[in-house]
């Protein structure tokens, strides 16, 4: 029972990891990870399960966590500059070895659980498209429940719309894979299509730039890809002109309808975008090797928020933990392989585009996929032995 409990606590985890806006007392996603945590405490004191933690999912937290003070000792208001360095840890700490540990845990415990919480994460992300597409109609009015950026653009259950985007643009190469691959119930392959109708049209409800530049070419390469992978032949070959007609078809609508097309001159979010690149620059430049202190981040790209922030340390501290997860994809059947690859590739790209180091969503189903296959994880899981 006390598995099965720890199972259902890291799959709602899974399940709310992008719906990061929507509150309550505490953050959904965060108040079931602490639950599982909890739970694993006791396993540990149980002696049902001895932790060693491979030391790729603690490292950028560890590094996060050991530069917090600095910066904030020197500032004008210590306690309060602290608490937010602390606060841009601690959302390091939830996104990266949060769910890795307690994955880990659950491949130890019953690698067969592992298809529930990736399912769960599946399910997560395309409610959370589900609910976009209701208030972008105005069937449904999140306002008062979710505490999230409103206005025109759509963002589910989210934070902001660039969320939305990022979840619904992870999902795309899964979605796919599991309408194409072979073996598939009919009813699977249904929900898989209908999950990514929807995922389709929160990229364009929530318009994000940074989603659709990301979104798209996810959704056709993964079609071009897995179709080739799993349908060799004349299904596949018909897909290339077919896409390269949609392309040609689609991508003026989908650059003269959305924000993409807006001069980058005059646009207020392209001119403080520039704004704070180069605020970011500037203070990294300040002190390149650790930077100058957590609460001194600035800037809209991942990598410039780390290195204002961090410097080159945290920079490759974070960026450790997806080259360590890419290093473990060997043992995944090909298909998934690429789905996975493409996951990892659409979290760099977006990163580069936004600030979403910080994304609950970003890391759930690569880990479920890698800790799935003994030949994978067997390095890790050496270290997470069970007493028996």
């Amino acid at each position: 029972m006390s598995s099965k409990a720890f199972t259902v606590f890291i799959s709602l985890s899974a399940l709310t990891s992008s719906w990061t806006g929507a509150r309550t007392i505490y953050p959904l996603y965060d108040a079931f990870a602490l639950a599982a945590l909890a739970m694993l405490v006791y396993f540990w004191l149980a002696r049902l399960v001895v932790l060693r933690i491979p030391f790729w999912v603690v490292l950028p937290s560890f590094v996060a966590i050991a530069l917090a003070p600095i910066g904030a000792i020197l500032a004008e208001v210590p306690g309060v500059a602290l608490g937010s360095a602390i606060g841009f840890a601690s959302r390091i700490v939830f996104t990266t070895a949060v769910p890795a540990v307690l994955i880990l845990v659950q491949a130890q415990l019953s690698r067969r659980r592992l298809r529930w919480i990736a399912g769960a994460w599946v399910a997560g992300v395309t409610l959370n498209a589900f609910v976009a597409l209701l208030t972008s109609v105005e069937l449904v009015n999140v306002e008062g429940i979710v505490e999230g950026t409103t206005g025109e653009r759509a963002f589910g259950l989210a934070a902001h719309p660039n969320t939305l985007s990022l979840s619904v643009a992870l999902a795309c190469p899964v979605l796919v894979t599991l309408f194409l691959m072979r073996g598939r119930h009919v009813l699977v392959r249904l929900l898989s299509l209908a999950g990514l109708l929807l995922a389709v049209n929160a990229l364009f409800t929530a318009d994000s730039r940074a989603g659709l530049v990301v979104g798209l070419p996810a959704l056709l390469v993964s079609f071009l890809v897995i179709a080739f992978r799993e349908w060799r032949g004349g299904f596949a070959l018909l897909l290339v002109p077919l896409i390269a007609i949609a392309v040609i078809m689609l991508a003026p609508v989908v650059f003269f309808q959305s924000r993409l097309s807006v001069n980058l001159t005059r646009d207020l979010s392209y001119i403080r975008r520039a704004e704070l690149a180069g605020a970011g620059i500037e203070t990294w430049a300040q002190s390149p090797i650790f930077g100058t202190g957590l609460t001194s981040a600035s800037g809209v790209s991942v990598p410039l928020l780390l290195l204002s922030a961090g410097g080159v340390v945290l920079l490759a501290a974070y960026y450790t933990f997806p080259l360590a997860l890419l290093s473990r994809v060997r043992g995944v059947p090909v298909s998934w392989r690429a789905a996975f690859v493409l996951m990892l590739l659409a979290v760099l790209v977006f990163g580069l585009l936004n600030n979403g180091y910080a994304e609950r969503v970003s890391f759930w189903f690569p880990l479920c996929l890698v800790a799935a296959y003994p030949r994978v994880s067997n390095r890790d899981l050496s270290r997470l032995k069970r007493i028996t």
